[in-house]
């Protein structure tokens, strides 16, 4: 399939995003900058507001209608490979990080926590598992041929079970997050309507109206990144306005930067989180005590590493087994044809 540019854009812009966020909510978590706290807190609340619901929506964007069976088993091998075979792996990864570093970490996962981890997902890894079994929900209502206003209808209820229903986690999840997928999707396919002038302004202004409400909660009002009741609208709306912009953004010098770090996004992904944390452990440790100098040092250290490993990856075969498993595949059965 032909990559479309401006998505491409789209995730290289907010995969940096997602970077940013973490490396601020890390730096935040530590308490040593309580100087910086309110700064620390709206810049979460406005970040996580917005990253994970566009994220999701390109997804759909991109996704296509199984037309026969073979399709659909040939795209179900492929995304469990290349999303659930890496998300094992890092997760396996990130809890012997945070092991090693003891009481440096902030959330630590006991190693028990890996055989649990197709129920409870390990950290930041639950969007890797979410983002397939989404995939599989919305190919498997296509299957039975219902009518794409009553998939609407389902996955509004869905938010609603996730949100009142306890269950294992990934599947609440999959409930509450399932409707960004779908409305990439739907946005897709009624473009015309859906990013016109008028609904782009309702949704910037329901989007700020969000974080405005979200301001006035007493308590960790900063804490943005799950879809509640509250913000639901907000994260929504942040899709259309997201998408809107992308698709009118003109770049020129940058455009080929933003473009590799697109197509790269799911390995910064995969890397970013262990990476910033060995950083902000290590910068603190080495006396570098200034909030503005290991901020920058940890977002740019972290974003080139992470983009410097998926460079790499796609030069050092061993590596695509990891990142790449399906090309990989391919790769070594064309060799041995």
């Amino acid at each position: 399939m032909k990559r479309i540019e401006w998505i491409d854009i789209a995730k290289g812009q907010t995969i940096f995003l997602v970077v940013l966020v973490h490396v601020l909510e890390g730096i935040y978590k530590t308490n040593l900058f309580p100087e910086a706290k309110l700064g620390l807190e709206c810049s979460m609340s406005g970040i996580f507001l917005i990253i994970m619901p566009i994220f999701l929506a390109l997804s759909g964007y991109l996704y296509k209608v199984p037309q026969n069976r073979k399709y659909f088993i040939d795209q179900f091998k492929k995304k469990a490979w290349n999303l659930l075979w890496p998300s094992i792996i890092f997760s396996v990864i990130y809890v012997g990080l945070q092991q090693c570093a003891g009481g440096d970490v902030h959330e630590g996962h006991q190693w028990s926590s890996l055989l649990t981890m197709g129920i409870t997902p390990i950290g930041y890894l639950w969007f890797l598992e979410t983002l397939f079994l989404t995939w599989l929900l919305m190919s498997a209502l296509f299957s039975l041929k219902i009518n794409i206003w009553f998939q609407a209808l389902i996955y509004v209820g869905l938010v609603f079970v996730g949100w009142h229903v306890q269950g294992p986690l990934i599947l609440q999840d999959v409930c509450v997050w399932s409707i960004f997928f779908f409305l990439g999707y739907l946005i897709k396919n009624n473009s015309k309507i859906m990013l016109q002038s008028g609904v782009v302004i309702g949704s910037l202004i329901v989007l700020l109206m969000t974080l405005y409400a979200q301001s006035q909660i007493p308590t960790e009002w900063y804490d943005t990144n799950g879809p509640t009741p509250l913000i639901m609208l907000g994260k929504l709306a942040s899709v259309i306005v997201a998408f809107k912009f992308f698709q009118v953004l003109h770049l020129k010098r940058t455009k080929m930067y933003w473009l590799n770090a697109g197509k790269n996004s799911l390995i910064i992904y995969l890397v970013h989180a262990p990476l910033a944390s060995i950083l902000r452990i290590l910068l603190l440790k080495l006396g570098i005590n200034n909030f503005y100098l290991l901020t920058f040092l940890i977002l740019i250290f972290t974003w080139e590493l992470s983009r410097w490993v998926a460079w790499i990856s796609l030069r050092y075969r061993p590596l695509q087994i990891i990142f790449y498993p399906t090309r990989w595949w391919s790769d070594r059965t064309k060799e041995r044809s």
